[in-house]
């Protein structure tokens, strides 16, 4: 390996005992090390655990598919009829139902893996394009992947931020020559000719019209498309004004092909089913935040969740401080701005982890070079064979001991028993419990899929609000339904519409006129809710995680169809734990078996 073999070689003192090896073998080594890098950051991301969301991703491109369009209004909802629905990823959506209806959830967990192996793959790449020991390079790929893990989830966003890392790796294709300097022309100086100053690339020029296709895919697939057209349009106006300063008034032309190429990555997110309407709703959801959604809060920079950004944070400064290298002002000031964005919102935060991992190490290579003693100068020696074929060994027996740590990671998709109601939808379906249901937030997906399993439309189950959130919802149900989770005491963020009127926990019991209420008991303000309304509701199922309460004038009054009578409730603290195959449906009388605890311990 060129650059490993950089390190200082073994000297022996029999010349016949230091055979080098062969390019065979060092073409080897460099293999064995690619699969081992790309396969341990791999593992870093290979979370196999059930996403909240989903069950309605792939709920949603089934029945596109099943259909043959998209639902113009909201689906499964008893409060949100005939409301509009926003479908921004409409397209991962349908890449999700095809998968899993075709592949099954290995086949989830397989498309999960392989956009993983593309983003470290390309991180690699970069970082060997520009010369970077193959050690480093794989130490960067592996710092990339720890602080990509923790959104690296079944959603459609770890597409967006697959076509994030490929946008990125694409203009540093692009602009090679250009960027990584810094393009600063002293005022007093006489403006460059053309040939002159950085490196300008007719050919590779072209490529960004790929632009188009890449973001009328992109806005069809996860609302990180805005992500990527600032961030795209960023890197384009600074490059411009670089232009600007090298060039004068001869860079003009090139100058207009930027703002053409930054207008034609605008006029791309136009190209889905909403057209302007999609921009309509974004500018508006951005006067609605949401810091009720994990991913929306702003990192708490002493928890264990900053620890990724802490590293990254640091890398990043010790490289750019101590690189002998020119820095690029066009990276500089956007790994700033993207910086601020993902303290502001943690879900920003794999955004920074993809710069870093394609700008830095180089960076990183040069000031590790310089904690060198200035009389040690690298060795241009190869490595003698025998410490190669170790190496591989070595390398070799790593890859064996995470291939077992991946394995079932690939091989089930698991539900977490402790996260989602998986006993109370089966004691609603062991007792046709069928109505208008309140749901938890995140587990209202979850419900939905159950509520299925019913073959009659009439009598399927609705929910009052699912994650789709603003898409498709209106503000007063969200902040109803949030009101009702949390109660007026939340000492969290929150943020209410003006129009939503005061705080009301029990407001949401009185929307849509919901008959079945599936809750949290940790959540205690829809608890002491539904407890202070005890003489209209009746508590019909309770375990350790999860609460079903019915409407008295439907499932506590003898005679009616639907009778739950006190004999067949089931009223306990039995412990939620282990978990259970996706996607853990209740059994039914001809789906009997339909999941089984993976492991039960608590």
């Amino acid at each position: 390996m060129s650059s490993i073999a950089s390190s200082p070689s073994i000297h022996s003192t029999h010349p016949d005992q230091a055979v080098p090896a062969s390019a065979l073998w060092m073409a080897v080594l460099r293999s064995v090390w690619v699969v081992t890098v790309l396969l341990s950051g791999g593992l870093v991301m290979a979370m196999n655990q059930a996403d909240a969301d989903l069950w309605g991703h792939t709920l949603y491109g089934k029945e596109w598919i099943e259909t043959g369009r998209l639902a113009p209004t909201t689906t499964h909802s008893y409060t949100a009829i005939g409301f509009r629905w926003i479908n921004h990823e409409n397209l991962a959506e349908l890449l999700s139902a095809w998968t899993e209806m075709n592949l099954g959830s290995v086949g989830l967990l397989a498309g999960k893996f392989a956009l993983s192996q593309l983003v470290l793959g390309l991180i690699l790449w970069q970082a060997r394009r520009s010369q970077v020991p193959w050690l480093l390079a794989g130490g960067m790929v592996i710092v990339t992947a720890t602080g990509l893990a923790f959104h690296w989830h079944f959603r459609p966003q770890i597409l967006g931020y697959t076509l994030f890392t490929l946008m990125i790796a694409g203009l540093s294709w692009i602009f090679e020559g250009w960027e990584g300097r810094w393009h600063w022309r002293p005022w007093s100086a006489a403006p460059m000719p053309l040939d002159a100053g950085a490196e300008y690339r007719w050919g590779r020029m072209r490529a960004l019209w790929l632009a188009f296709p890449l973001f009328a895919i992109w806005t069809n697939t996860h609302g990180s498309f805005a992500a990527g057209v600032a961030v795209f349009g960023a890197y384009l106006v600074f490059r411009s004004v670089e232009a600007i300063l090298l060039w004068g008034k001869s860079g003009a032309g090139r100058v207009r092909r930027f703002a053409l190429m930054s207008f034609l990555a605008v006029l791309a997110t136009c190209a889905t089913p909403y057209g302007l309407d999609l921009h309509r709703w974004m500018f508006a959801a951005i006067g609605h935040p949401q810091p009720e959604i994990i991913d929306w809060q702003p990192i708490a920079l002493l928890s264990g969740d900053a620890v990724p950004f802490w590293l990254l944070t640091v890398v990043t400064i010790f490289s750019l401080r101590f690189s002998t290298r020119p820095k690029d002002l066009t990276h500089c000031l956007i790994l700033g701005l993207v910086a601020w964005q993902a303290v502001s919102h943690i879900r920003h935060l794999t955004f920074l982890a993809l710069l870093v991992g394609l700008w830095i190490p180089p960076h990183l290579a040069s000031a590790m070079g310089r904690m060198k003693p200035a009389s040690e100068s690298p060795s241009i020696h190869p490595w003698p064979r025998p410490m190669v074929q170790f190496a591989i060994v070595i390398l070799l027996a790593w890859i064996g001991h995470v291939g077992t740590q991946l394995a079932p990671r690939l091989r089930v998709l698991e539900v977490d028993r402790a996260r989602f109601p998986v006993g109370a939808m089966q004691f609603i379906e062991d007792h046709q419990l069928r109505g208008r249901t309140v749901v938890m937030f995140n587990w209202a997906q979850y419900a939905l899929a159950c509520f299925e399993l019913e073959s009659d439309p009439l009598r399927q189950s609705t929910v009052a609000i699912d994650g789709r959130y603003s898409t498709c919802y209106p503000v007063n149900v969200i902040d109803a339904h949030f009101d009702f989770m949390l109660g007026p005491y939340y000492t969290g963020g929150r943020y209410r519409h003006p129009n939503s009127g005061p705080i009301d926990p029990e407001k949401m019991l009185t929307i849509g006129a919901p008959e079945l209420c599936v809750i949290c008991r940790t959540q205690k303000p829809s608890v002491r809710a539904l407890e202070a309304h005890a003489d209209e509701w009746a508590l019909l199922y309770q375990d350790s995680l999860a609460q079903v309460w019915g409407r008295r004038t439907r499932f506590d009054s003898p005679g009616r169809r639907d009778y739950v009578p006190p004999t067949a409730r089931r009223i306990s603290d039995e412990l939620q734990s282990g978990t259970v195959p996706y996607p853990a449906l209740p059994r039914t009388t001809d789906r009997r078996g339909s999941w089984q605890l993976v492991e039960s311990e608590g």
